[in-house]
């Protein structure tokens, strides 16, 4: 991704930025179609590779089968994702000196359906244990088939906080 502007605000350590992951419960995808873009907010699971790798984060969601963003995760290409995770605000001593604290995750990666029956119960496994902890999740077979699972294969990445 591009330099930030306020590089004094960037995340660069790997454990921050899983932090974020972890504390939060939904991503904000973005598309493009025919129609324009779009954004979707969904919940999700992760698998943190760090920065050091060629794809350093994969966003794992499920949703309908049907509607505009199946379509759209059926024709692959780029979709854009953000994470935030809001702290409070911060008083001024006027209105315009206000501001806001928050940690944030961008990127852009290649979007996918999972199409294979391990990945899509590993990745199911993961948005489970993302949103309700461990446990022995199953999904039964005609679960399985009935939902569209995908990812985000997220290969640049930025990470910003303001204290």
């Amino acid at each position: 991704m591009a330099n930030m502007r306020r590089a004094d605000r960037e995340i660069r350590d790997d454990g921050e930025m899983r932090g974020v992951l972890e504390r939060c419960h939904v991503v904000r995808v973005g598309f493009a179609d025919a129609e324009g873009p779009f954004i979707v907010p969904v919940n999700y699971g992760f698998v943190w590779r760090g920065r050091a790798d060629a794809v350093p984060l994969t966003v794992y969601a499920h949703s309908a089968r049907e509607g505009r963003k199946a379509r759209a995760i059926a024709r692959g290409g780029t979709a854009a994702i953000e994470i935030d995770e809001p702290l409070g605000a911060i008083a001024g001593r006027t209105a315009c000196a206000y501001s806001f604290s928050y940690r944030s995750i961008m990127g852009t990666g290649d979007v996918r359906a999972v199409t294979d029956d391990d990945e899509k119960r590993a990745a199911l496994r993961l948005v489970m244990e993302h949103e309700a902890g461990p446990g022995t999740w199953d999904f039964p077979q005609a679960a399985v088939e009935r939902v569209l699972v995908w990812a985000v294969d997220v290969r640049a990445l930025t990470g910003k906080a303001h204290a």
